[in-house]
């Protein structure tokens, strides 16, 4: 048992790799929306950022199959933020989004796309895109804030 669970972690390694310099990660965790704990086997995802480039991945898995989502930053003025990319999970929950993006702070969620209205990259009125839902159920919330 000991060497099975050595073989999951080096495989995750593997995959996931050492950070590489001027590169974080963020780890985005489905929560209870009661306790804001995360959900024990609920929907996970890794974002990976290099903060000077600016260039992003996300990775994430156990979503509604089939969904569209949209990774946003939550600038912390309700209901507002920006919406960082956009995309829609496969029929086993996967989803696998990236980008650019130049502003590392605040908040970073995935949410379900029918729940923000805009576009990766546009601006809304006030340079901003509107969260007209709110269904955090969901959502991957970060681990911790940036």
């Amino acid at each position: 048992m000991k060497w099975l669970v050595l073989l999951v972690i080096l495989g995750f390694f593997a995959v996931a790799g050492p950070a590489q310099a001027g590169e974080r990660r963020l780890s985005l965790l489905q929560k209870d929306p009661a306790s804001w704990q995360a959900v024990s086997g609920g929907a996970r995802g890794r974002l990976i950022f290099d903060e000077a480039e600016g260039g992003f991945v996300l990775n994430a898995h156990r979503l509604l199959p089939a969904t569209d989502y949209a990774l946003v930053r939550y600038a912390g003025r309700p209901p507002w933020g920006h919406i960082l990319a956009r995309g829609v999970s496969d029929g086993q929950g996967r989803l696998r989004l990236s980008g650019f993006w130049a502003e590392w702070s605040k908040k970073i969620w995935l949410v379900l796309g029918a729940d923000v209205a805009g576009h990766a990259g546009d601006s809304g009125p006030a340079g901003l895109d509107r969260l007209k839902g709110w269904n955090p159920r969901a959502y991957l919330f970060e681990e911790e804030g940036l």
